[in-house]
């Protein structure tokens, strides 16, 4: 929940018990004073009791929808299901709407190359940027005439219905860093080429990856890397299958598909229901 809600719900608990969940790895000020009076505290990511000292904390992951666990697929099967073949390599790259303009200038310029190396690609653009004071755009996230085609070598769409058959038919994955997008790619369990959207609140998404990469489950590359490492950091996820192999086992520490049962739990327990 966002602070601007939360802070004020808390305070006006009057003596009722409430529970906290930080979604993301930082802590805030206000985190911090609303984690003392909490019976307990969820996190989405290990180690981060240093920050609610004093309070309980359990590392149990955020709730994520039940489809993303319940109707993934085999990875040939799902890219048969796209259209796709499912002896390719395929990457799949997702983002919010309106944050996508870093990767998709990216898609655009290596587009040839993923040709050359024979890598199919699953695109989801997201809705462009409204122009300077103007609304926000209701359809169309880039213009098909922008967009150089990909034939059968993959899809474009502005957004993808079906996460988890498109999670299911990914290889690899690129990704912003968002806290219930690593959730869900963390059980997903497939490589992932973080890019941090740069202007979150207090650089979040930064730290969300970093917690990731430091496990050696993702690899993560900067809005402000993109032209000089982004290339290279996705071959070298995409021509070893052992490193691919190894960060698809690292990420299962991160992994929480029972996430709200076991939040429920918790909570059923300390509250002695």
């Amino acid at each position: 929940m966002a602070l601007r809600v939360d802070q004020p719900c808390c305070s006006f608990a009057d003596g009722r018990a409430y529970f906290y969940s930080r979604t993301k790895f930082l802590a805030r000020k206000t985190n911090l004073f609303l984690a003392k009076k909490a019976k307990a505290v969820f996190t989405a990511y290990p180690d981060m009791e240093k920050f609610f000292a004093g309070a309980k904390t359990f590392f149990l992951g955020n709730p994520i929808r039940e489809n993303i666990i319940t109707d993934r697929v085999d990875t040939a099967l799902a890219k048969e299901k796209l259209g796709l073949d499912k002896d390719k390599l395929t990457i799949l790259s997702v983002g919010g709407h309106w944050v996508q303009k870093t990767l998709n200038d990216a898609w655009s310029r290596y587009l040839p190359q993923l040709a050359e190396k024979d890598i199919q690609l699953i695109w989801q653009t997201g809705r462009p940027l409204p122009p300077k004071g103007g609304k926000i755009p209701t359809n169309g996230a880039v213009s098909s005439s922008d967009i150089p085609p990909l034939g059968d070598r993959g899809l474009v769409a502005e957004f993808i219905s079906d996460m988890p058959l498109a999670y299911s038919a990914a290889d690899v994955i690129v990704s912003r860093a968002g806290a219930i997008a690593i959730s869900e790619l963390s059980v997903a369990q497939k490589p992932i080429l973080l890019v941090p959207f740069p202007f979150a609140a207090e650089d979040h998404q930064t730290q969300n990856a970093l917690t990731l990469v430091n496990k050696n489950a993702a690899k993560m590359v900067k809005d402000v890397e993109m032209k000089e490492k982004f290339w290279t950091t996705l071959m070298e996820i995409c021509e070893s299958e052992t490193l691919r192999k190894e960060m698809c086992e690292n990420l299962g520490y991160f992994a929480k598909p029972n996430a709200t049962k076991e939040i429920v739990d918790e909570i059923l327990k300390v509250m002695n229901i």
